[in-house]
Parts: structure tokens; sequence; C-alpha cells
């Protein structure tokens, strides 16, 4: 009872950071949220209780088996998230086949394949890891979550200290902020730092995003910037480059380079993307701490998309 306590605590801080007006003090059963423009779920690992909130109230619900972390990633009967959200799970027992559907985006995963199907294209779940996969534990269908809420363009939230997941959907809007330059989109629930400086903070976490620009001489290309300044993060001590890879921004060629940083015992860890207009270099970096740093990526590509010179 102590750990669930400590959990309704947490999903209560939660909540109440992201506007809701919610108060502290009371119970979460007894929350009114007729304001509330998002469904939001919480999920704690190893615990069967979790928490909906929507239009019509905050509600504490049990799931018949409890999330568990496998290689890095969380796994979970589909069915509790999904159906909250508004969309539809079935479960093909002859096939071992999953199939979700919400709002225009049909999902197929197959129990023991790395390989999904999204409205109808063959997708690997993760990239960077072929284990991870639907699997049956305990008579149970476990799911990758954050592969599913990413692809239904979910807003997936993960708290290592205290091995929750927040889910929020649909995701914050987007607005637009102009300077002489460029233009680039960011979530409504983000905090701007003011009308004339492109860094907007996440609501919880203090994840950032952040545009800048640097002049350099004519005589220097892009591809000298690049060679430069990836050198310069490979030779710093506590830099290390993951990443560093031609892209397009705002269809300009670009560079992306993803790195970390060891400052005090905390690794912090940064996505930057270098685009090169005349003899000005902008830069758009996505920064947090290492253990934070997958919640908002998802929402840093967007926002990266949306990146525009003028």
């Amino acid at each position: 009872m102590k750990k669930l306590f400590l959990f309704c605590l947490l999903v209560i801080s939660l909540i109440a950071s992201t506007g809701l007006g919610y108060a502290a003090d009371r119970p979460a059963s007894t929350y009114s949220a007729a304001a509330v423009a998002q469904t939001q779920l919480a999920f704690k690992i190893d615990e069967r209780q979790y928490f909906v909130v929507n239009s019509q109230g905050s509600t504490q619900k049990t799931l018949d088996a409890t999330p568990f972390v496998a290689a890095g990633r969380t796994l979970i009967p589909i069915r509790y998230v999904i159906e909250p959200l508004g969309g539809k799970v079935t479960w093909n027992q002859k096939l071992k086949e999953v199939d979700i559907t919400l709002k225009g985006t049909t999902i197929k995963l197959w129990v023991g394949k790395a390989q999904a199907e999204v409205n109808g294209k063959s997708t690997p779940i993760d990239s960077s890891n072929s284990k991870i996969m639907p699997i049956i534990y305990k008579s149970r269908a476990f799911v990758p979550l954050r592969f599913v809420l990413e692809t239904v363009k979910a807003e997936v939230l993960w708290d290592p200290t205290e091995k929750s997941v927040l889910v929020r959907y649909p995701v914050p809007s987007l607005l637009t902020f102009d300077a002489p330059g460029f233009s680039i989109k960011y979530p409504d629930n983000w905090t701007k730092a003011s009308d004339r400086t492109a860094l907007f903070t996440s609501p919880e976490d203090d994840n950032q995003v952040v545009v800048r620009s640097q002049e350099v001489s004519s005589t220097v290309t892009f591809a000298d910037f690049v060679t430069a300044n990836v050198d310069d993060l490979q030779q710093t001590a506590g830099f290390k480059v993951l990443e560093s890879m031609d892209a397009t921004v705002g269809g300009i060629a670009a560079h992306k380079v993803t790195f970390t940083s060891l400052d005090n015992g905390v690794t912090s860890e940064f996505t930057q993307y270098w685009v090169m207009k005349n003899s000005t270099v902008y830069i758009v970096q996505y920064s947090a701490s290492d253990a934070l740093f997958a919640n908002y990526m998802s929402m840093f590509s967007q926002t990266v998309g949306s990146f525009t010179l003028k």
C-alpha cells in the first residue's frame, strides 16, 4: 500500500504539472477533469494499478498482468493502453497476432517477430535492437509500449527513478516561433523563454530545444564547419560522439550529430542539426539528461522537421 500511495502522489504531481489545475491535497479518484482535452494514462513497472485521466474524471484501474522491462524497453498488455485512448485491439490466437487500430493508424504485431506492419508497410519495431518484439508471458501477450505509442503519435514520458510511464494523447498542438532568418514550431505546453529567444523547455523534465545561429567566415564551407566541430567534440574531455551523419532540414542539406557530455557525474545527451545559409550556421539542439532523453525524441523530430529558413 505504501508503494501505491507513493505512486498516487507521483501521478498527481505529473498531472498537476501539465497545467490542468488539480489540487494536490485531493484524492486522485475525486478529481474533476472536465477541462482535460487529453487522455492521460499512468503506469508503473511491476504494479497492477494504473490511472486514467480524461474528461470524465480520474479513475484508478487494475491490469490483469504487470508491465515489465526487458532489454531496456517497457512491455505491457497493450489493450489497457489503446482502448482508453479510443482505439481497438484484437488478438488472433492462431497467428499469434495483435491488431491495433487508432484513428486511422493500423498496426499489426506478431509474437516472436521484430518486424511490425504499420498501415500495410513493414516496419522494424526497434531498428537498434532486433531482440525487441512481442512475447507471451504468463499466458498474456506483451507488446513494446513505446513503439506502439509513438506510431500512433502519442506522447510517452519515462521516469527512471520511479520506474513509471506517463502517456498523453493526443499530443499538444504546435505553435510557430518566428525569428529573423528562420521559423520553427514547438508544443503549446512547453515554456518559451521569450519572444526573442528560441529556447523551449518541457513541462516536466526540463528537457530543452534551442535554436542558435553562428556567423562564420565567407571562406568557410559547410563541410569545413562540420569537420571542425565534430573533431572538437571528439577531442574534448567529457564528450562522446554517438552519431554523426548527413541529414536534411527544411529541404536543405544538413548534418546531424548526437553526443553525450559528463559533468559532475551527470550525463546529458544532445542531438544537434546544423544547417548553413550564406555565412550563417543555424544549430537546432535538443538536450536532456541521459535517462530522460528518449521522452521527447518523437516531439523533437516534429519540431526539427518544421524548421524553415527565410
